[in-house]
This record gives C-alpha cells, structure tokens and sequence, in this order.
C-alpha cells in the first residue's frame, strides 16, 4: 500500500519505517537463512532479484500494508550526546529526532524485523478461507493476491461508517518476524504489533478505500493472526494484546487467534506518534 510510504511511527521501544528497496538486501539476508527463518515461517528461499520485486508488489499492491521493524529513535538528555549524523533533530521533544531520515534511522543495523497485514476476503463463518515468541508465518506476504472476491452484508464497519449497499467484507491477516535472534525476547513483537494496530486504526477509513475498487464499500470484519500451535510465545504475545482463541489448531497445526475491537489498540499508554520519513 502506499499510505503509509512517507509515514513513519516512533515510540520509546520501537521504530516502524515504510519498506524501501534500501531493506531489501537485509531482508533478503533474514529470508535466506535455512536454520532461523525459513524453518519458522515455512516460506521458501527467493533470489535477490524476486524479492526485489516483491517489495515493488507490496508497495503498489491495494491489499498488503508493511513496515519494517527498526530499534527506536535514541532520546538522549541533551544536544551534546547527539551524534554528529544527528546533528539536525531537535532535542526539545521527548522523542527527540522530529523526522525519522532514511540511511540514519534505519541502517541495517538496527533493522530487526517486519510487521504487515494482508487484508483477505471473509467468508460468513468469520474465516478468511484460506514462529520463536516473535516470528509467525509468512507465507501470505510472500504470495501476494488476495483481497478480492464477494462479500456479503450490509450494516456498519469498523470505522464507524453506516453502509448503504452490500459490501465486500475483508479480514485483515497481521504477520510479525523479528528476524535477528539477539532481538527476541526483548518486547520488540509485542511493541511492534501494538504500534502497527494503532496505525491501522487511526487510518482505517483509508486502508479500506485504497482497497477498494470501483466505487465499492469495504468493510474490515476482524484481524487474524495464525501461529503454530507450538508457539506459545506468540500466542501469549497476541493474547495480551486482546487477541482470542478461535477454534482448535488445524490439520497443519495452526491456530487462529481473532481481535474483534480494533478500537481498543487506541488505549496504549505507549507514547506514540506519527513522524515523516524523509528520504
């Protein structure tokens, strides 16, 4: 999607930045390793030149929202522990750097991971028809498509709005990878996670029109997240953002685990904002 390519989220524990082809080598690096992430997010290796053109897809794609997960913006006490490559953010704020700039917030070094979601059609049972504590799969990031289909019903979406006509229902899928193993464990998926729901809540109005297509209404009937059944670290990351239980694991060994109340990712007491990405 494209709403959120000059948009940037800070807060105290964690950085989200628009995906650029800067990332890609980086990501590319996280995705090739047969031993770590291959092995939890059952996706299969692509070359440099296909994963380029993936974050070209997502990019444009109408149905996947991504953000890169970077360790947060420094907030030093005073002007004088800045950096020299920071020379031109105000320390006045609590969040000190007012811009997040591209090659200095987020250098490979402090990349360490990914969030997105992929919105998919939602079938009237609430399904969408179709891992350490921190990476679930990302199977749907790599295949793209998606995000058409019927929908059915009328009434009132989760943006607030009353809808006239029958409406292409849609449930967004949310995927998290915190791809560097030093990084787990330490709060970033939990941070990440929030932070990005908060996003897609104040936003959602616009997500959904971006989404849709000629003139029709689209409405967000839930998000998803599917682990394994295995991974309690992320079941209990999801749970305590409010996440529920639906049913028992598949016959792959995944489970789905439902947020009905967007809404409610607004209550963070996380200091949190929106600043420009400027590249």
């Amino acid at each position: 999607m494209r709403i959120n390519e000059d948009t940037a989220i800070s807060t105290p524990s964690v950085l989200l930045v628009p995906y650029e082809p800067r990332h890609v080598e980086t990501y590319h690096k996280w995705m090739s390793d047969p031993q770590n992430i291959q092995s939890l997010t059952s996706s299969e290796p692509l070359s440099l030149k296909e994963e380029r053109a993936n974050q070209a897809s997502w990019r444009a794609s109408c149905d996947k929202l991504t953000f890169i997960v970077c360790q947060p913006l420094p907030q030093p006490p005073s002007s004088s522990s800045f950096p020299p490559s920071w020379s031109s953010f105000s320390p006045a704020a609590s969040l000190a750097p007012q811009d997040a700039i591209s090659g200095v917030c987020d250098p490979a070094s402090r990349m360490v991971g990914d969030v997105n979601l992929f919105l998919h059609p939602c079938h009237s049972d609430g399904s969408d028809g179709s891992d350490g504590s921190d990476v679930n799969s990302r199977e749907q990031g790599r295949g793209g498509g998606g995000g058409g289909g019927g929908g059915g019903g009328r009434g009132k979406g989760t943006d607030g709005s009353t809808q006239g006509k029958a409406a292409r229902r849609v449930a967004a899928e949310i995927g998290i990878m915190i791809a560097s193993p030093r990084h787990r464990g330490r709060g970033f998926g939990r941070a990440a996670v929030s932070s990005f729901l908060r996003y897609v809540s104040r936003h959602l109005p616009a997500i959904l029109s971006e989404c849709a297509a000629g003139g029709e209404v689209v409405v967000l009937e839930e998000v998803v997240a599917k682990i394994q059944a295995s991974n309690q670290g992320s079941e209990a990351l999801f749970r305590g953002l409010g996440f529920e239980k639906r049913g028992e694991a598949n016959y792959f060994g995944e489970l789905e685990l439902v947020l009905k109340d967007l809404g409610r990712m607004n209550e963070s007491l996380e200091e949190w904002r929106e600043v420009a990405y400027v590249r």
